[in-house]
């Protein structure tokens, strides 16, 4: 399969240090394509100077471009501000500048696509997080596939650098919700998949998202892509009135055959307290839901654009 055209998206946030060496870098490796290649760089909302460092960037080659973010909108919809605006590429490569150590591994990513793969994975073999980090990490993955049912997604999650097809890049334009994990979004699509597996980099930089970041992605990944979580409220209800009926009776048939009056404050609070518990989490549970539905049926824009630079 020939390749005319490939497009590199690559998000910034707060890069001003490192764009200078980390681009170059990867104009040497796109430099080696046998084929017409474009850089696209979205710049989410930095508050250092990362515009100004890429805008000396595309004075010199013109197949580097900018879409500058009116705010800082987070990696997700960055990546898909990026893919809006991808035109006549046969494939995408999302490349965070964390992750353009990587860049050898381009390779394998466009022979996956060669042999019929429209998407095109990166995985960890092993992750470089603390022990409780790591654990947390293993238990999302392992809660989130059971709740949506993605029983091939990767046990360790995928990265943040993946290939998708110009076919995908279509497809996936047609989505509209707000509270987008793409990763996620991505891999129900369905479509021909594959995997390349790296060890990651012990000099990685330290991730730029907060705990409360990650809880907020990981709720959106997996609301956006289960309901199972209403279906285990509606189980737990039905499960605590079936033995509450059944209390009840035992406790009628006490009261009027045996002359028992049940007694106890104590057991009395602890259940008080108990379904008191879950119908909070409950409500809550519905509410991240009808809040997301809330979001999207406002249908306010994805994203907004402060700046474009070599793009039409």
């Amino acid at each position: 399969m020939n390749l005319n055209k490939i497009t590199i998206i690559v998000p910034c946030f707060n890069e001003e240090m490192y764009i200078d060496k980390l681009t170059n870098k990867l104009i040497e490796k796109c430099a080696s394509f046998n084929c017409e290649y474009e850089i696209i760089f979205v710049e989410d909302g930095s508050t250092d100077q990362s515009f100004k460092e890429l805008k000396k960037k595309t004075e010199n080659n013109p197949k580097i471009k900018i879409i500058k973010l009116s705010k800082n909108y987070g990696f997700h919809i960055a990546v898909s501000a990026g893919i809006d605006h991808v035109k006549n590429s046969d494939l995408v490569i999302v490349c965070p500048l964390d992750d353009v150590g990587l860049t050898t591994y381009f390779e394998n990513l466009i022979e996956k696509f060669k042999n019929g793969c429209e998407i095109v994975w990166m995985v960890r073999k092993t992750r470089k997080e603390s022990f409780i980090s790591g654990m947390f990490t293993k238990i999302f993955y392992k809660l989130f596939i059971f709740l949506s049912g993605f029983k091939d997604y990767p046990k360790n999650g995928t990265s943040a650098l993946f290939l998708i097809s110009n076919k995908v890049v279509n497809e996936f334009k047609k989505f509209s919700e707000s509270n987008r994990v793409t990763n996620s979004l991505l891999y129900s699509m369905g479509f021909t998949q594959g995997q390349v597996e790296y060890d990651e980099n012990n000099n990685i930089r330290k991730s730029s998202y907060t705990f409360l970041k990650k809880i907020k992605i990981a709720i959106d990944s997996i609301v956006s892509n289960s309901y199972m979580p209403m279906r285990i409220i509606s189980i737990l209800g039905i499960t605590f009135s079936f033995f509450s009926f059944l209390f009840l009776i035992y406790i009628l048939k006490d009261y009027f055959f045996n002359d028992v009056v049940v007694e106890g404050w104590t057991s009395i609070i602890i259940i008080v307290t108990l379904l008191g518990g879950i119908q909070l989490l409950t409500l809550g549970i519905l509410g991240e839901y009808l809040w997301r539905t809330s979001s999207d049926s406002k249908r306010r824009p994805l994203y907004l654009l402060d700046e474009k630079i070599g793009l039409d």
